[in-house]
């Protein structure tokens, strides 16, 4: 069962995790297919360009793509991709509870 941080006001607590939470979408959305992210980047002119690309091909916002940008490829392990992914679902599951306590 998740637990919460009773540091900070649920709400924010929230906010925090749904955060999270959208960053590893994209992030878990992206990995799935490195070789297109590092051709991405390395065809942009910039920065700015390579991230307008990873929306575009991915459907990712800006955060996001920073967030994908920012990856370590090293990250793209088979072993690190199943981490991201089952990060992704831990936070799922505890923004899940934290709203549960909003409706009780």
């Amino acid at each position: 069962m998740p637990s919460r941080n009773n540091e900070l006001p649920l709400a924010d607590e929230i906010r925090q995790t749904e955060e999270q939470l959208h960053i590893y979408d994209g992030v878990a959305r992206a990995v799935g297919e490195p070789h297109e992210i590092l051709d991405i980047i390395l065809q942009a002119e910039d920065p700015d360009a390579a991230s307008a690309a990873l929306q575009n091909r991915f459907g990712l916002d800006p955060i996001q793509a920073t967030a994908v940008m920012d990856l370590q490829f090293r990250r793209a392990t088979r072993r690190d991709r199943r981490r991201i992914d089952d990060r992704r679902r831990e936070l799922i599951d505890h923004a899940a509870f934290l709203r549960s306590l909003t409706e009780g």
